[in-house]
């Protein structure tokens, strides 16, 4: 069987009932989030995308000019759950 990495598909048995009601509502999310599905930039901002880029430059990273043109291009203005998540 092959290894699954979703990890919106585990969930374990716990004796709180709420945790179940959580879980419930994370699954009525991803599949139906409405007016919440909002873009990526709103959720992770611009200012942390130049954080994390700066991070990269000081580990000395390569293809971070690829990282921002995609950043810029495609990733930023999609929605969080289904253009990002799903």
């Amino acid at each position: 069987a092959a290894v699954n990495n979703n990890p919106f598909e585990y969930w374990i048995t716990h004796p709180k009932s709420e945790y179940k009601q959580l879980m419930e509502s994370v699954e009525r999310f991803i599949s139906q989030p409405g007016e919440e599905d909002v873009m990526v930039h709103e959720v992770f901002t611009d200012e942390m995308f130049q954080r994390l880029t700066e991070r990269m430059r000081s580990a000395e990273l390569e293809g971070i000019d690829v990282v921002e043109k995609l950043w810029s291009s495609t990733y930023r203005t999609r929605r969080i759950v289904t253009e990002f998540l799903r």
